[in-house]
């Protein structure tokens, strides 16, 4: 009997059986599928990583390109500002300057129910 039970263990260690082939192989399968989805998922976040710094870039280029625009238009009102007439305009409407050998007038607005009265 001794015999026969030997047989019968060693034939359940027998790493040729169908059974334990088969664990293997799928145990080897269900490895190399989770190692797929780790790499799909690392490089779907990458992807997304890579997207959303694309849209940062884009808006960084907007807001640089808006403040160029904008400092253009500065550079050009200070270009207007410091020129004769701009001063004359400023000291004429604003000041209430004269040159020499002008008159000055005032002129006033009426009311739009005094314009109707006449």
């Amino acid at each position: 009997m001794k015999t026969g039970m030997a047989i019968n263990t060693a034939a359940r260690r027998t790493p040729t059986s169908p059974r334990a082939a088969r664990r293997r192989l799928n145990w080897r399968k269900f490895m190399v599928f989770v190692g797929v989805l780790y790499f799909l998922f690392t490089a779907g976040r990458v992807v997304v990583n890579i997207l959303v710094l694309e849209r940062q870039i884009q808006v960084a280029e907007q807001q640089l390109a808006l403040a160029k625009a904008q400092q253009q238009q500065y550079q050009a009102e200070i270009a207007y500002r410091q020129t004769d007439a701009y001063v004359e305009k400023v000291a004429r409407e604003e000041l209430g300057m004269v040159k020499p050998g002008e008159i000055p007038y005032i002129t006033t607005t009426q009311n739009q129910d005094q314009a109707d009265r006449r």
